[in-house]
């Protein structure tokens, strides 16, 4: 599982960073693969994220969904991005602190996973990481 603590400013641990990998074994990613799933143990506020294209990739243009369920519910996740979905146009890199319409709650036992909605370019690897 993909998940760190880190002391936030209040001196309370955090579940954050979440860190999604998108990797296709060498291939070229498509629209509509879906990460590694990650199971929270702390919780707290997203507050920003940052998507990496491969270092050896080229730019593209991506948006993502990232989704919330429970174990319980596994598989049945809700959107948490609302009409601000983390994305890039002809970019290597992005970052956003703007998390309008966010369901930026982070329970324990929420369960995340991300999932890429349009993709234009040919890259081989993707990481998005939230972060507190």
């Amino acid at each position: 599982m993909n998940q760190s603590a880190f002391t936030a400013g209040g001196g309370a641990a955090s579940p954050l960073p979440i860190v999604f990998e998108f990797f296709a074994g060498g291939s070229i990613l498509q629209a509509g693969g879906i990460t590694n799933s990650v199971e929270v143990r702390t919780a707290g506020t997203i507050g920003s994220w940052s998507l990496f294209v491969r270092a050896d990739d080229g730019a593209c243009s991506v948006a993502l969904d990232i989704l919330k369920t429970s174990v319980g519910s596994y598989g049945a996740g809700t959107s948490i991005v609302a009409a601000a979905a983390p994305g890039m146009i002809l970019s290597k890199s992005a970052s956003s602190s703007t998390l309008t319409g966010w369901t930026t709650a982070v329970s324990v036992g929420d369960v995340f996973y991300a999932r890429i909605i349009t993709l234009v370019g040919s890259i081989r690897g993707l990481t998005l990481e939230l972060r507190a």
